[in-house]
């Protein structure tokens, strides 16, 4: 029986096949298209989706299919001594509350929330398995916990709109921002995205973004240069290329540009971006 078994989902934006090979385990996230059901990352990810998107009247995400779900961990809660799953964030979706009921029948499932996005999930994940001792499970847990803590994770739309649409933006904050058209900040908590900030112009927002990341970076003792920075994009060349030169202009010279995951754009819209910074 193998040690340690980790699971992501599609949320991570990698196909399951890339994810595989990384010594990995994978679940789908589940995307409506004008009723057609996608089973994200099994064959597309968001450059081939992301058009269908655009042309889509409606657009809508679901949890992984919970019989998949149970499948998939009871399977690896025989395979392995331990098993953490790291979902997609529980203020972004019920698969956290569903995963972890399912969990709470298995005695070495874990399942984590956190606040990572993009391709943060799969570097920590890479990072445990190489440590020689898996077997102190709660010491693990606690470094997953504390570095997603460390982490700062950021969300721009390009148009508030698909946030709208989507019911991810409503009451009062939807009014505002549907009249005045300005761009919200939107930070992810352990909760879900909270409003932190709002900007007339793109470029500005990532620029304000990226200063107020490395003053709390460098508030709290750490450099720029303990993190692996990303700017996560939803393939629109304009958008990315504005997020590089708020990062460089702002001393950010080394980071990773990453696809964001079909279920994210569906929400937050093509032309959204993200940015994150995680502790190495």
């Amino acid at each position: 029986m193998k040690k340690l078994g980790i699971l992501v989902d599609s949320f991570c934006g990698l196909r399951k096949i890339e994810v595989e090979k990384l010594g990995l385990e994978y679940i789908s996230l589940v995307i409506f298209i004008d009723g057609i059901k996608i089973q994200e990352g099994e064959k597309e990810i968001l450059t081939e989706i992301a058009p269908k998107i655009l042309k889509a009247k409606e657009v809508k995400t679901s949890l992984p299919t919970i019989g998949i779900l149970k499948k998939k961990l009871e399977k690896m809660s025989k395979e392995y001594e331990n098993v953490i799953y790291l979902p997609v964030n529980k203020g972004l979706s019920s698969t956290y509350s569903v995963a972890y009921a399912t969990a709470s029948k298995m005695k070495n499932v874990y399942v984590v929330n956190s606040c990572f996005a993009g391709t943060a999930s799969i570097y920590n994940a890479k990072k445990i398995l190489k440590k020689s001792n898996l077997k102190n499970i709660k010491s693990i847990i606690n470094q997953i916990k504390n570095n997603s803590k460390k982490s700062y994770c950021w969300v721009i739309p390009k148009d508030v709109q698909q946030l709208i649409k989507s019911g991810r933006l409503t009451g009062v904050k939807k009014i505002i921002m549907k009249k005045t058209k300005l761009i919200p900040q939107l930070f992810l908590t352990e909760n879900g995205f909270s409003i932190k900030g709002i900007k007339k112009n793109f470029y500005k927002t990532i620029y304000s973004i990226a200063k107020k990341t490395i003053f709390k970076i460098e508030k709290s003792g750490l450099s720029i240069n303990d993190f692996v920075w990303e700017i996560i994009h939803t393939t629109d060349q304009k958008t990315l290329n504005s997020s590089k030169k708020a990062l460089e202009e702002n001393g950010i010279k080394k980071y990773n540009v990453v696809l964001a995951s079909s279920s994210t754009t569906c929400h937050a819209g093509v032309g959204s971006i993200g940015i994150q910074a995680y502790i190495k």
